[in-house]
């Protein structure tokens, strides 16, 4: 009997990978995924050559997270998320582009000039090396008195969880505030309800009015997720069935009362947060679960925008159309969202055209107003560039190759900024993550989803992010220890 149990812990222990082993494994994949989705019209002396070209930035990435096991650091820390970035948005699923017809369309690419294109992707696994190597630095930078700076702001007062939840329930009427007054008024507001899923044209045109009084608005928009986040989690959070009822209430109530602009971040984005906080604080991560939300979440997303632009088409459902197509309807949405290869590309070409920008576009978010897109965004001089209008969507770069456009391979030293952030999201993160207060389960995901920004986010994203979309965030932090 003894034996048995002896050669039964052998086995179990046999078949549990190093972790080591588990970042070999990635790395194969990686390179397939890379190998396969590379388009046709490449000679296999090519599709060799480009694959080879992320070998540098991959290895500096999977070291990164052998390091980061090795000194401690939990799975969802900032510096980690950081590295998870890096690999979804800017490496993984970067040749998913080229499936997309329409794109290929919109941008102006000759793709079948394989020596041109090969060419951009080669100078863009440079300019991603550099950036990655920098960023990492920045992070490595000691920021010791961190911890106790941030005590010095935080609130004597604790709030009771009913406090909390009147205060969640005040957030979130100052969000309906704000959305009203994105929409135009209550009447406008009401009968948009019915159809949150598609974009609204007057938040629209307030969005492209310059001086339109954009930035109170949107600061008043965002308690609404908060507020949402405050209600949920002031409750107990036992993971049963009572639980599940309040989110899915509390999901359904978002998606009308928050989607009024048809924006899908505002529907989608408290899936996200609850996600987070919810594996963190009531529920060990269990990676089937993570996959099987994971997948339900992105056909929801892809379900939002499919009925959105049939919406905007002037077209019914069809989804049966939607479920049908499913794999091509996921690779579009891949292309436009889950990598910022696309705008990579169409910067290149610029640049290879015209040369680097002729304006300085990084700090436009800064120096600009922040209600809107202005002449000088990145986004502003590319349209302007394809279409010489400089309204356009989802020109998603990574603020490095904004970096580069500006600057050239100088630049990318500024990569040292966005990694010295990271790294104090971290320091926070760390000291809060034992904490179980109702506003660290909301404090958290931000702090993770900040560090998405910092690798994922365009230059124009930062001002508005930091000065205004986060004051919500900003008055619960001082609250952190209720």
């Amino acid at each position: 009997m003894l034996n048995s149990v002896v050669y039964s812990k052998s086995i179990d222990q046999s078949i549990t990978l190093s972790y080591s082993t588990r970042l070999f494994i990635v790395f194969i994949i990686c390179l397939f995924f890379i190998w396969v989705t590379i388009p046709n019209h490449f000679t296999e002396y090519d599709q060799i050559v480009l694959t080879i070209s992320y070998l540098p930035t991959i290895l500096l990435l999977l070291l990164q997270l052998n390091s980061n096991k090795s000194n401690g650091l939990s799975g969802l820390d900032p510096v980690n998320i950081s590295v998870y970035s890096f690999f979804i948005f800017h490496i993984v699923f970067n040749n998913v582009v080229f499936s997309n017809e329409y794109l290929i369309y919109q941008r102006g690419w000759n793709i079948e000039n394989n020596d041109l294109m090969k060419s951009f992707i080669l100078k863009y696994n440079t300019i991603l090396f550099l950036a990655v190597m920098f960023f990492f630095v920045g992070s490595a930078i000691r920021i010791d008195n961190l911890r106790r700076f941030v005590s010095v702001f935080i609130a004597k007062v604790t709030f009771t969880p009913r406090l909390l939840m009147l205060l969640g329930v005040f957030f979130v009427a100052i969000g309906i505030l704000g959305n009203i007054l994105l929409i135009g008024s209550v009447g406008a507001y009401i009968s948009k309800l019915s159809t949150f899923y598609a974009h609204s044209d007057v938040y629209n045109e307030s969005v492209r009015e310059v001086g339109s009084g954009l930035v109170l608005k949107k600061i008043l928009q965002s308690f609404f997720i908060p507020g949402i986040l405050l209600i949920l989690w002031s409750f107990k959070h036992k993971s049963n069935f009572l639980f599940f009822v309040r989110l899915l209430c509390l999901v359904i109530f978002t998606m009308f009362f928050n989607g009024t602009s048809g924006q899908r971040s505002q529907i989608l984005n408290p899936l996200i947060f609850v996600g987070i906080s919810y594996v963190i604080f009531v529920n060990k991560m269990n990676p089937f679960k993570v996959g099987f939300f994971g997948a339900m979440f992105f056909i929801v997303a892809i379900s939002i925008g499919y009925v959105r632009n049939q919406v905007g088409l002037g077209r019914e459902f069809d989804f049966n159309l939607l479920f049908g197509n499913l794999g091509f309807i996921s690779s579009i949405f891949a292309s436009q969202y889950l990598t910022n290869f696309s705008g990579a590309l169409t910067l290149l070409d610029i640049i290879h055209v015209d040369g680097f920008l002729r304006v300085d576009t990084v700090w436009s978010s800064f120096t600009g107003l922040l209600g809107g897109p202005t002449p000088t965004t990145t986004e502003a001089y590319v349209w302007q560039y394809l279409t010489g209008d400089p309204f356009g969507s989802n020109p998603r770069y990574g603020l490095f190759i904004e970096l580069y456009a500006n600057y050239g391979y100088i630049g990318l030293v500024l990569m040292t900024l966005p990694g010295l952030c990271t790294k104090g999201l971290a320091k926070i993160y760390r000291s809060f993550i034992e904490r179980d207060s109702v506003t660290v389960k909301i404090i958290v995901p931000f702090l993770i989803l900040m560090a998405v920004l910092m690798v994922n986010g365009n230059a124009s994203y930062f001002g508005r992010q930091l000065a205004y979309m986060s004051w919500p965030f900003y008055l619960l932090f001082f609250l952190q220890k209720s």
